[in-house]
């Protein structure tokens, strides 16, 4: 067998030594773009947040859009009452965020309900108006109750609304609904679904009072935030939502799964939306 000679024992030498920095450096950036796809993933599932915020901020818009198309027609001059009833009847028809509404005086006392979905759709109608939520109305020209469960345990926003006669500033009436936000949580747990391969519950939304009002599981609406909003440091008065260019981010343990957690505001009815996944993802 022919021998190596010495010359060319020295030239693979000088190859293996010139070869092992650039095999290291190939391990090395190896595991920076495994760094960085990792990274990418979890922006990519946080990201999901405000695909959310924007769904949940289009159908509340939509329901103040018609509203304030319903409180137009009641109040338009010159037409008999019957006709500006039936003309509201007909846009709750052909809406898919409205099947209900509830007419109030000017000093928050109920006149008459128009429905046109199920008889549910106005079971949580308060017989007065609060004065909580006229005052609402008047500074804000509008006004978001806590959301309740209906008989069939969906959740239900409440929303009122003023209504003007042209060419005069106080209030002819107030308009309420009771806004169903069934299609709301399956939209949150389809978004969650996507993003976390199948996992529903990694997205969903807290009111003002620390209370869970969109989650895949029935069995959790209108339940306490708990240690959940005590690791993101949430005051319990609301305040957290005032401010709506503020996320929140925190790190916490809840029945001995590491989370990691980010918290946007929902700025038209002051929620906040959770997104967390583990915190190892």
């Amino acid at each position: 067998m022919k021998r190596i000679g010495l010359r060319a024992r020295l030239t693979f030498a000088l190859l293996g030594l010139a070869l092992l920095p650039l095999a290291v450096a190939t391990v090395v950036l190896v595991r920076m773009n495994l760094g960085r796809l990792a990274e990418s993933a979890r922006e990519y599932r946080m990201a999901v947040a405000s695909e959310v915020v924007q769904t949940l901020e289009n159908r509340l818009d939509r329901a103040l859009t018609e509203m304030g198309i319903a409180s137009a027609a009641l109040a338009e001059r010159g037409v008999p009452s019957e006709d500006r009833v039936r003309a509201v009847r007909a846009q709750l028809l052909g809406s898919r965020v409205l099947d209900g509404i509830a007419v109030y005086a000017p000093d928050g006392t109920h006149v008459d309900s128009i429905v046109a979905g199920p008889a549910a759709a106005l079971a949580a109608r308060p017989e007065t108006l609060p004065p909580d939520i006229v005052r609402a109305v008047a500074e804000r020209g509008a006004a978001f109750g806590d959301v309740v469960l209906d008989d069939a345990g969906h959740p239900r926003l409440p929303v009122a609304v003023p209504a003007y006669r042209s060419g005069e500033q106080s209030v002819y009436a107030y308009l309420w609904t009771a806004l169903d936000l069934e299609p709301a949580r399956l939209a949150v747990a389809e978004a969650s679904a996507r993003r976390f391969l199948g996992e529903t519950d990694r997205v969903f939304v807290v009111d003002a009072n620390l209370r869970v009002v969109l989650h895949s599981d029935p069995a959790l609406l209108l339940k306490p935030l708990g240690e959940r909003g005590r690791a993101f440091g949430l005051p319990e008065d609301g305040s957290f939502l005032r401010n709506v260019q503020v996320s929140y981010a925190a790190s916490y343990e809840v029945g001995g799964e590491s989370l990691l957690g980010v918290l946007v505001p929902v700025p038209t009815a002051r929620w906040g939306l959770a997104v967390e996944q583990e915190r190892d993802e």
